[in-house]
């Protein structure tokens, strides 16, 4: 429950629709409509699991499998590098 002197707020893009109807910027760096840190761990947990899945499964038995495995693990290094850059980069920004 909202108390009587919080606004309710509906965000639109870049905006902020307060409780009266006037609009309000917010400043999107603050607020990130992606987790960002969320994909990053996805990405090096799925990096470091893909090994293991494979002794514990074993080799591939059909070449399709093997593409597969081999697509998820490339986009897993990709996505992980890509996440990272952009965190150092946003860092190093301020």
């Amino acid at each position: 429950m909202e108390s009587g002197n919080e606004a309710s707020l509906s965000r639109i893009g870049t905006e902020t629709l307060n409780h009266t109807g006037t609009t309000m910027t917010t400043n999107s760096d603050q607020q990130e409509d992606v987790p960002w840190w969320a994909i990053e761990l996805g990405c090096w947990t799925m990096v470091v699991l893909a090994p293991i899945l494979t002794w514990v499964n074993g080799p591939a038995v059909s070449t399709d499998q093997a593409v597969v495995r081999a697509t998820v693990f490339v986009l897993a290094v990709l996505g992980g590098v890509g996440t990272t850059s952009r965190r150092l980069l946003r860092r190093r920004q301020g």
